[in-house]
């Protein structure tokens, strides 16, 4: 496990900016923008479309302790979000859809990551014969959600 203090907050940089959307009757679309910067989250979340949620935009500011980042950065590497990955693929289909469009830029131990993918991750209610593709990173966008999820506050 690495450890917070033994890593110089400027040998840590992430940022992530991730569009969730669907395609539907009820279209939607959800947006992140996160940064990790010498210890502190920098969080934004936007929401367009229906239906109109009361909170629909929120930021927040805070400071991550060294057991957090310590946590943050074993699970980076547990999921091999440090690796670099471009995807992309076309939105097109026949069904419902729910696509992403995800970047994402790390500094981790001298070494940089910077991932792209976009495309779409889930094709449904196609009456089963479903026309179109799906992205094949499906694993590293699930990853980059949960630790969006994490960092939320």
């Amino acid at each position: 496990m690495v450890f917070a203090d033994e890593i110089k907050e400027e040998d840590f940089y992430l940022q992530i900016k991730l569009i969730n959307r669907e395609k539907s009757k009820d279209s939607n679309s959800q947006h992140y923008h996160i940064e990790v910067k010498d210890g502190e989250v920098t969080y934004h979340y936007k929401y367009n479309g229906f239906p109109f949620p009361p909170n629909r935009e929120r930021s927040s500011k805070y400071r991550l302790s060294d057991e957090a980042l310590s946590e943050i950065i074993q699970y980076i590497k547990d999921e091999k979000i440090d690796v670099s990955t471009e995807e992309e693929r076309s939105t097109k289909a026949n069904g419902v859809t729910r696509s992403v469009d995800l970047s994402l830029f790390l500094k981790l131990e001298g070494k940089t990551t910077e991932s792209k993918i976009s495309g779409n991750v889930r094709i449904f209610r196609a009456g089963g014969k479903i026309k179109g593709e799906i992205i094949r990173n499906k694993n590293y966008v699930n990853s980059v959600e949960s630790l969006i999820g994490d960092l939320e506050r």
